[in-house]
């Protein structure tokens, strides 16, 4: 079966599968390059950024925790991946490397000491915005990757803990929960 002269139809459509792909694989960034100066100029900014997020994640654990021990834990991680992105003897990937797990560990430690709430989750969506910065591949699909396994595994073991808790209760889907069970509506008066 020909569908046109040039070869068969499949061919064909397979042919501007393959264009209309590259065609669009041309259109992203392809990252990595960046030049020496303005690599320095946003890679300063992403250290400053870790550096006042390590202190405001501070702030933070001494007002929700109300312990200067987990105050000054808190921020050691996230200031220690500091100090190594900005050491100008590694590799420039290693580097960044460095702030994108910084950010990302101020983000989950931020959800932590929140006990969960939805809205500290956005600071995970801040930090792998800002890592757009660095125009890397590598280090964009890092920060998206820590946020995978971070989800993942915190929610792993959030379900483990809400099933063996002792006052969990049976949900109507037959699925534990670590709520107590509904109270029913007062009696009205009357």
């Amino acid at each position: 079966m020909h569908g046109s002269p040039g070869g068969t139809t499949t061919g064909v459509v397979m042919r501007r599968i393959r264009s209309v792909t590259v065609a669009a694989l041309r259109l992203l960034p392809r990252g990595g390059d960046l030049p020496a100066a303005e690599f320095e100029r946003r890679h300063a900014a992403m250290i400053a950024v870790l550096c006042g997020s390590s202190l405001l994640l501070a702030g933070y654990a001494l007002t929700v925790q109300g312990s200067v021990l987990h105050a000054l834990a808190a921020p050691l991680l996230p200031m220690g991946l500091a100090a190594c992105g900005a050491r100008r003897d590694l590799p420039r990937r290693m580097r960044a490397i460095a702030v994108v797990l910084g950010l990302n560990v101020v983000a989950a430690l931020a959800v932590h000491l929140s006990g969960g709430v939805i809205e500290a989750h956005f600071a995970f969506f801040v930090a792998v915005v800002l890592l757009t910065l660095y125009e890397d591949w590598a280090v964009f699909g890092l920060a998206v990757a820590f946020v995978l396994v971070h989800h993942g595994v915190m929610g792993a073991l959030r379900r483990m803990r809400s099933s063996t808790t002792p006052r969990s209760t049976t949900t109507r889907g037959g699925g534990r929960s670590c709520m107590p069970p509904s109270s029913p509506p007062p009696a009205s008066p009357g």
